[in-house]
């Protein structure tokens, strides 16, 4: 959802292409009337993001503000040589579908995800104190529920009423009202970071 796959800007949503700025970072941004970075990519794993935040660890100021928003627990990655190749349940090849066969278990997809969060950050605050972390519950339905996890405020909802019908140009990811929404009820988390 950070990306902003089939919002307006971003149809294809390539790993080559720059995220939406209809997804909710960029709006987060105009509100809060500061410049964003968005590292998103397209389908990005918990392990993923996780690497893209040791991976830029040394420009992050100690006045940036760093919001990361967790995928989905079942999605997974490879690293090799900073090269990443996605393993998702949509990625129809010969080694995703091994993967889920052989090797997807949800213990330690839960284990993991503890793990990455815990891991980005200890990262994060040798470089900011100003991290919120949010999340995309497990339902998988739309509208989406997402929550902001114990890391700076503890479990607080926001995402409450998500309009059902409003989604991406593909049918399937969210559509611009919910990046709108989700990006006003985050604001009020990131105020005390301004």
């Amino acid at each position: 959802m950070t990306f902003g796959q089939s919002l307006p800007d971003c149809v294809q949503g390539k790993k080559s292409d720059l995220p939406s700025q209809y997804a909710w970072p960029s709006v987060l941004g105009r509100l809060a009337r500061r410049p964003v970075i968005n590292l998103a990519v397209p389908g990005a794993s918990n392990l993923e993001i996780l690497h893209t935040i040791k991976k830029f660890i040394n420009t992050i100021g100690a006045n940036d503000i760093v919001c990361v928003m967790w995928s989905y627990i079942e999605r997974s990655c490879v690293i090799k040589n900073d090269s990443v190749l996605q393993i998702g349940p949509w990625i129809d090849k010969p080694y995703s579908r091994e993967y889920y066969r052989l090797l997807h278990d949800a213990s330690h997809d839960r284990f993991m995800y503890q793990l990455y969060v815990q891991h980005a950050d200890y990262v994060l605050r040798s470089q900011t104190d100003n991290i919120l972390f949010t999340e995309v519950s497990d339902s998988g339905a739309f509208p989406l529920q997402l929550e902001c996890i114990p890391v700076n405020y503890g479990n607080i909802s926001v995402a409450e009423d998500q309009p059902p019908n409003d989604l991406g140009v593909d049918g399937m990811h969210p559509g611009i009202i919910q990046h709108e929404r989700l990006a006003k009820q985050i604001l009020p988390y990131v105020r005390p970071f301004l």
